[in-house]
């Protein structure tokens, strides 16, 4: 079993497009409590910056609940707070499944497309009526998937393989399967 880790480009990449508050705090040791008995991707201590390097799939295509999720976060004191969330909710309906398809499938836009077009969710500004709509750190971790560990032969036994429970990535395993076939294949 295999596990992917983001680049350092992709992880700065999408900090740059997180609220300026959630920015700083890239760094700073976070504990992310587990509920008794709910499975959970993510370590119990790390910083965002190690989560987002080695946890959270930050390439992957949102799905249309993530999307429908992240509306919320759109602040309206932002000229486009509105249409963005609007947009948002619009894009996660099966009725406009054509739409989804042609913003996030087609086009093949991330997290980080998804965050960077739609930038009130970022917006620093705090809502007229007292109430913050900030995406904090709480609420992207229930909302970002996980990497998937990627099985890749008969030889990636998915039971040999365990990670440390406290860092996310800290250890990992590699096995590779080999074999040497003779002849000549039609493109040689």
């Amino acid at each position: 079993m295999l596990r992917r880790h983001n680049s350092k480009e992709s992880v700065e990449k999408f900090l740059s497009v997180l609220p300026k508050a959630t920015q700083l705090m890239a760094d700073d040791q976070i504990e992310i409590s587990h509920l008794a008995g709910s499975p959970t991707p993510w370590p119990k201590r790390c910083t965002l910056r190690g989560l987002l390097t080695s946890c959270a799939d930050i390439n992957s295509l949102p799905e249309r609940e993530d999307l429908r999720a992240l509306a919320p976060y759109c602040h309206l004191s932002h000229e486009a707070g509105s249409a963005h969330r609007d947009k948002l909710i619009s894009l996660s309906e099966t009725t406009d499944a054509a739409l989804y398809g042609d913003y996030i499938l087609r086009e093949k836009r991330s997290w980080t497309d998804v965050l960077y077009d739609f930038d009130s969710i970022q917006y620093d500004e705090k809502d007229t009526g007292g109430k913050s709509s900030a995406l904090t750190i709480q609420h992207l971790l229930t909302i970002l998937p996980p990497i998937m560990p990627r099985h890749f032969s008969i030889a990636s036994s998915p039971t040999a393989t365990t990670l440390d429970g406290s860092t996310c990535g800290s250890r990992f395993q590699v096995d590779l399967c080999v074999a040497v076939v003779k002849g000549i294949t039609p493109h040689g």
